[in-house]
């Protein structure tokens, strides 16, 4: 998980997730270095959806 405005560039973050196997970038819109506390729902609701598709 990002913020598309936080310091390192979403790009550099999507650059690392390619190195690691099944790994994707969710990219939280209008936040920056402190996602949880900025838009709490939306965090949430990425961690909720990658925990649901856990087996």
């Amino acid at each position: 998980m990002t913020a598309d405005q936080d310091y390192t560039p979403v790009a550099a973050k999507e650059a690392y997730a390619k190195l690691m196997p099944n790994a994707h970038i969710a990219v939280i819109a209008d936040s920056r270095h402190a996602t949880p506390v900025e838009v709490p729902d939306r965090f949430n609701q990425v961690v909720l959806d990658f925990l649901a598709q856990q087996p």
